[in-house]
């Protein structure tokens, strides 16, 4: 039985919003409708404390899902080009990264 996932409180969202200037920490886009990501996911022990969260859309945020983010680049440079458009990335830009 999968676990049901909690809401972080408004007021944590918000600070990290703040901190993060409502920019997403894995694409780089400005996202006013935010979610907050635990770098360390929850599942792998990660905690609610504001040094293991961060301001991310809501695309790279489905995208990442329980994998830290080392796991979601892997996953990304296993396939560059579908893997850049699925988060949206320059795919030239990321071409030149991945070399």
């Amino acid at each position: 039985m999968k676990k049901k996932k909690r809401k972080l409180r408004q007021d944590i969202k918000k600070r990290v919003g703040e901190r993060d200037d409502y920019t997403c920490y894995i694409c780089g886009r400005t996202v006013p409708n935010m979610t907050v990501d635990h770098i360390q996911p929850e599942c792998r022990g990660g905690t609610d404390d504001l040094d293991n969260l961060a301001a991310c859309c809501h695309k790279c945020n489905q995208l990442k899902r329980d994998m830290t983010l080392t796991e979601l680049v892997f996953k990304l440079f296993s396939d560059a080009t579908v893997g850049a458009r699925q988060v949206g990335l320059d795919i030239d830009l990321f071409q030149t990264i991945r070399t």
